[in-house]
Order: C-alpha cells, then sequence, then structure tokens
C-alpha cells in the first residue's frame, strides 16, 4: 500500500482486511448482501485502480481490453454488481427474513 501511494497505509491495510473478511462472511451467509456487496465494491475498484492496471504490458487497445477484462479483480466486480442488483437468494439469512416478514404481515 506504501508503493501504491494509498494514504494512511497502515490504517487502510486493517479496514480493508476486516472490510474483505466481514463482508466475505456476510456474503456467504446470505446476510446485507448488498451492502457488503458494495463495500466490497468499493475495495476492488480500488485494488484494480491503484495496482492492477499498471500491471498490464499489453500494447493496443483490443490486447490490453483483454488482458484487463482476464484480471481475477474485473470478475469479482462484475459478480459484486450482480449480487448488488439481484439481492440474496431465497436461501440465505436476507431472504429468511423477507419471507418471515411477508408472513406476519395481516392483510
Amino acid at each position: 500500500m506504501v508503493e501504491s501511494h494509498i494514504p494512511f497505509p497502515h490504517f487502510n491495510a486493517v479496514f480493508v482486511s476486516l472490510v474483505e473478511f466481514v463482508g466475505g462472511g456476510c456474503l456467504a451467509l446470505g446476510l446485507l448482501t448488498p451492502v457488503c456487496a458494495l463495500m466490497l465494491l468499493c475495495v476492488m475498484v480500488v485494488a484494480i485502480a491503484t495496482n492492477r492496471i499498471q500491471s498490464i504490458q499489453s500494447h493496443g487497445v483490443l490486447p490490453w481490453l483483454d488482458d484487463f477484462l482476464y484480471l481475477p479483480e474485473v470478475l469479482y466486480v462484475i459478480i459484486l454488481v450482480w449480487l448488488i442488483f439481484s439481492g440474496p437468494g431465497r436461501y440465505s439469512i436476507d431472504g429468511w427474513f423477507l419471507s418471515t416478514s411477508r408472513r406476519e404481515k395481516p392483510e
């Protein structure tokens, strides 16, 4: 993080590790899926912008785009955007809360 010129590298190392651990765990359980996916999306965008784009050594637009789309972080971004818009799903803690709250409402 120091080489990438990210401000407050020690604080950000702890913060990013915590976001990845807690956010990944919550995503695995389906708890607060859109919020956790958005936080992880921000971490991935910063990782792409600070480190991964400089690692692409291709010349030309199409080879560069090809190498960019093969970065694992880009795949994570696509999956996280999909989770933000699709929601947690039926077999998740969020889905369970939504189904119980719909059943308890009087009509």
